[in-house]
């Protein structure tokens, strides 16, 4: 019994600072406020409000969205902010299930209004506040990777690790 005490310690200790660095890093402590957030940034609304209908994954928020139908569109059907998801197109394109998951996850980016607890602000040309650690599901996270694990990539960072040529993400040379 111990030895299970002794093990979890650094579990304890790494849940205890994640506990406080949550609290200390939040920008309100109004509740309200907290899940009625949206991010500052270039296609957020600046209220979270009902959307007469959004588009295809993005649905779920209608009722309560920082986002507009077309933005929903544009992440649907154009390379919204020039990402290329297909940066590994001269082995593969990435497949319909594994994008879906990518989808998924801007649609929660731009129309959620539930992520108070996790903004934090940045200066950038498209927002100035993110979103930092939010909680995952692990069922969630476990379907996004069956669906993606067969993809390529060349980067283990891709916020940081693309050139960016002409407006569009592309792989470091040599990757």
């Amino acid at each position: 019994m111990l030895d299970m005490v002794i093990r979890m310690s650094p579990s304890v200790t790494l849940w205890l600072c994640f506990l406080v660095n949550f609290c200390l890093a939040q920008l309100t402590d109004d509740p309200s406020e907290l899940l009625s957030w949206c991010l500052d940034g270039r296609h957020h609304k600046e209220k979270p409000g009902p959307e007469g209908e959004l588009f295809s994954q993005c649905t779920p928020w209608k009722n309560r969205s920082c986002c507009t139908y077309n933005t929903t569109k544009n992440l649907h059907e154009t390379k919204m902010y020039n990402f290329d998801y297909n940066h590994c197109s001269t082995v593969k394109n990435m497949s319909e299930n594994c994008k879906r998951h990518f989808t998924q996850d801007h649609c929660f980016y731009e129309c959620s209004p539930n992520i108070g607890p996790w903004v934090v602000k940045v200066n950038m040309k498209t927002r100035k506040e993110r979103f930092y650690q939010v909680p995952l599901c692990a069922s969630d996270c476990e379907a996004w990777f069956l669906a993606c694990r067969d993809e390529y990539t060349c980067t283990d960072n891709w916020m940081r690790n693309f050139v960016w040529e002409n407006g569009t993400n592309k792989c470091l040379p040599g990757a």
